[in-house]
């Protein structure tokens, strides 16, 4: 769905920069056509859709590093110069395009990376642990470490600042101020 939405703001904000710069196609190109030239739409859609795709595969391990970068930029750099081989664009508007196109594409990797991260803190919640100890006397609750980054059941204690070697102090001491906490 986010490389639908990358490929699709990449060509509507192309078209929106086309008709705000209104810079003519070359005239001596394949087919004579009305459209304005800068930026390259090809150009910048590939270059999003690769920068993100090849993001996407490099970092759930699909493909190397390697492998992902030589087929993002051969394929964006294939699809600008036949742009420009058929004449229908001018080197600006290629040179023009990538620089957008992978603005957009690191922008698309960026959301994918948000919404992993919330997908990760959301999956590694304890969602029923704070209900089965609602009876505990010590009134557990769920804590995340700020040291190792990890659920854990610690009490809560009922002052907001601890006493010098009281338990609270000792906790606070070996793992770190707890998230959610005053203390």
């Amino acid at each position: 769905v986010l490389l639908i939405a990358c490929a699709i703001f990449s060509s509507e904000f192309v078209g929106l920069l086309k008709a705000t710069y209104a810079v003519g196609r070359p005239p001596t190109g394949v087919l004579e056509r009305e459209s304005l030239s800068f930026p390259s739409g090809h150009s910048s859609g590939s270059a999003a859709i690769s920068v993100f795709l090849c993001y996407v595969l490099v970092r759930t391990r699909r493909v190397s590093v390697l492998v992902g970068i030589t087929a993002g930029v051969a394929v964006t750099l294939l699809v600008g110069i036949s742009r420009m081989y058929l004449d229908f664009h001018w080197l600006s508007d290629v040179i023009g395009g990538f620089i957008i196109g992978a603005t957009i594409g690191a922008g698309c990797c960026a959301i994918w990376e948000f919404i992993q991260h919330h997908q990760r803190t959301r999956a590694a919640t304890p969602t029923g642990l704070a209900a089965s100890h609602q009876g505990d006397s010590t009134r557990r609750t769920p804590r995340l470490c700020s040291s190792t980054r990890s659920w854990t059941m610690l009490p809560k204690f009922g002052c907001s600042t601890p006493s010098p070697g009281s338990m609270t102090t000792k906790v606070q001491s070996r793992w770190g101020l707890m998230y959610g906490d005053a203390w």
